[in-house]
């Protein structure tokens, strides 16, 4: 389970203010929004890539986040 509580969001613009949300275990969810709305910077907020300007995310200890193919070695199979 991943839980956000009372997370506030920053850069420029406020994208998330005082947000709570759980997202259970074994369920698949969808962020839609428009270009440049900040979901890139949720996910860096929840995978820890980015420090919140308020509130608090727990995170599962098995969370991946993957942004891009530069991150992975290319040499590696998906089992290693």
């Amino acid at each position: 389970m991943l839980r956000l509580t009372h997370v506030t969001l920053k850069t420029r613009q406020v994208i998330l203010q005082d947000a709570d949300f759980t997202f259970k275990k074994g369920r698949i969810y969808g962020v839609l929004a428009i270009n440049g709305s900040g979901k890139t910077t949720l996910f860096r907020a929840m995978s820890k890539l980015l420090l919140l300007s308020s509130g608090h995310i727990a995170v599962p200890p098995s969370l991946f986040y993957y942004e891009s193919v530069e991150w992975l070695d290319g040499n590696l199979s998906g089992m290693d």
